[in-house]
């Protein structure tokens, strides 16, 4: 049922039939969208240049924070949206 919706939809997906709970899994079935769009390729390279980058990147460095504002200004009370017209109404807009 899920393999025919996302063909209908054209979503690029890969369904996989098998027992969840057993972990057993017997066939990929992958749709159409899938397939057009070589969405294993992109999927593999994406994979391989996350892997790359995560071993070039430096450990990182905290940055020191920002100093806080000696003064704090209290927060402004906007005027009420709300009018009370004379026939006891509410008006918004």
């Amino acid at each position: 049922m899920a393999y025919i919706q996302f063909s209908l939809l054209h979503i690029p997906a890969t369904v996989i039939v098998g027992d969840s709970l057993a972990m057993r899994f017997r066939e990929d079935w992958h749709t159409m969208a899938h397939v057009m769009g070589r969405w294993s390729a992109k999927l593999a390279g994406a994979r391989e240049s996350a892997s790359a980058g995560a071993m070039a990147l430096p450990p990182a460095i905290p940055h020191r924070a920002a100093p806080v504002a000696a003064r704090s200004s209290a927060p402004k009370q906007e005027p009420s949206a709300t009018v009370i017209e004379r026939n006891g109404q509410l008006r918004l807009f």
